[in-house]
């Protein structure tokens, strides 16, 4: 590695405490850093947006280099896993670092060179041909700059991004969204009975503080999230659900903003949007919601607590976006929720919504779909279907699956042939 007084002369040197935060997907960055000491975890949102744990990075390893490349946003929440030191390079100082420190070069160049693979394998799999890669270097391009050669492999990358599908699924309407109600909204349904039994758990070693700027209002709010590094995943279900071990994390999925009481997951608080052009928002816009303004103690977020935050960010939705893919996840979580404490009427209408808002997505985004992601969407809308007794719109999500390619994603569609042959090879287990 290059020599150590010399990265910092052009650097900052800085330590992070086990299970801080160095950085969450999609928020823009500036700068990068150079592992010196420690592990980090580098984890991304799943389909389901519950994060999972994709690799690890340790000494002599570089990260958050493509945001100095071409200003993309963060493509993973980064968590110290140990005490760890880290060396941050800002872009001032990035073509120095590439300059006299040519092997930590030659391993950005790498890991691009890697990734411009994938994704080209990606667009393969989608049926689409990716644009002509940029010729390698020779040897008697001896002189040619890492920036250069990094630049045109970014560049690349971006070229076949732009093929791939949208990030966001936002959909502009013909129709103005609905403006808050003047009237006091009543979130909980009528019929609706406290699940509070006064049990709490402790859950403050789980989760960590961070500060947020609203996508709303503008305004910075804090917020509390579930710490990955520290949670043991126990199992994932059919419809996407990832459980941990002696932690719920449907009750710490949302934030609500000091400010305006805008109420959104954490991954929306987490990227980097406008809040109305022109002006911030003052006040509480959503003050008219009756019984939620947010969690009485940060590390037990009760059942009804929950509950309120879920009904409450898709209020808030129907006022900011037509995004169905947000609205069926929102509408999943709070089926989980209720499907958990045995509310089953009011988990079968969330049930019915969210396969709603996923049918939707389907339909406008099917040909734009990796084949792993249509096998997913599929598995939750046989399993909604199942939850609402449509049992005859399951078996075909199921049977649209069934001939999918193995190779996709072999122990998923094991699961998916064993599910199918369970509940519609077995008549008996229908009602169930």
């Amino acid at each position: 590695m290059a020599d150590i007084n010399f990265l910092k002369s052009i650097g900052t040197v800085k330590q992070f405490a086990e299970n801080t935060f160095v950085f969450m997907q999609d928020e823009h960055g500036d700068c990068m850093y150079l592992v010196l000491k420690g592990r980090f975890g580098v984890y991304i949102d799943s389909y389901s947006d519950f994060p999972y744990r994709l690799a690890s990075i340790e000494s002599g390893t570089v990260f958050g280099e493509m945001s100095l490349i071409d200003g993309s946003p963060r493509s993973a929440t980064i968590i110290a896993e140990t005490d760890g030191t880290a060396l941050i390079i800002n872009k001032t100082n990035f073509a120095e670092f590439l300059e006299k420190a040519p092997d930590l070069s030659a391993n950005i160049i790498k890991t691009l060179e890697a990734r411009a693979i994938t994704t080209a394998e990606t667009l393969r799999g989608l049926g689409l041909e990716p644009p002509l890669a940029p010729p390698a270097p020779k040897q008697t391009d001896a002189l040619l700059s890492p920036m250069t050669h990094m630049a045109a492999l970014s560049s690349y990358i971006r070229k076949m991004n732009a093929l791939l599908p949208p990030v966001s699924t936002e959909e502009e309407s013909a129709t103005p969204l609905l403006p808050p109600a003047d009237d006091t909204v009543r979130l909980l349904p009528i019929d609706y009975r406290s699940l509070d039994n006064g049990v709490s758990n402790d859950n403050r070693t789980k989760i960590n503080r961070r500060d947020f700027i609203c996508p709303y209002c503008g305004v910075e709010t804090t917020g509390f999230i579930p710490l990955f590094s520290v949670l043991t995943q126990k199992s994932t279900s059919l419809d996407g659900r990832i459980i941990y071990e002696d932690f719920d994390i449907l009750r710490y999925t949302n934030i609500v903003c000091a400010n305006c009481n805008y109420t959104d997951s954490y991954q929306i608080f987490g990227k980097p949007r406008k809040c109305p052009p022109g002006k911030l928002i003052s006040g509480n816009m959503f003050k008219n919601i009756e019984n939620f303004t947010g969690y009485k103690m940060f590390y037990a977020h009760s059942a009804d607590e929950a509950i309120l935050s879920h009904l409450q960010n898709i209020y808030c939705m129907e006022r900011t976006t037509n995004d169905p893919l947000r609205f069926g996840k929102a509408w999943m979580r709070l089926y989980w929720l209720y499907r958990d404490h045995n509310v089953m009427n009011h988990a079968v209408s969330a049930a019915a919504a969210a396969r709603h808002y996923y049918k939707r997505y389907l339909d406008s985004y099917a040909n734009n779909l990796t084949p792993k992601s249509k096998m997913y969407m599929l598995a939750k809308l046989g399993e909604l279907s199942i939850a609402v007794g449509d049992y005859d719109k399951a078996q075909y999500y199921y049977t649209e699956i069934l001939p999918m390619n193995k190779k996709t994603d072999p122990p998923y569609h094991k699961l998916c042939t064993k599910r199918y042959n369970e509940i519609f090879k077995t008549p008996v287990k229908r009602g169930k």
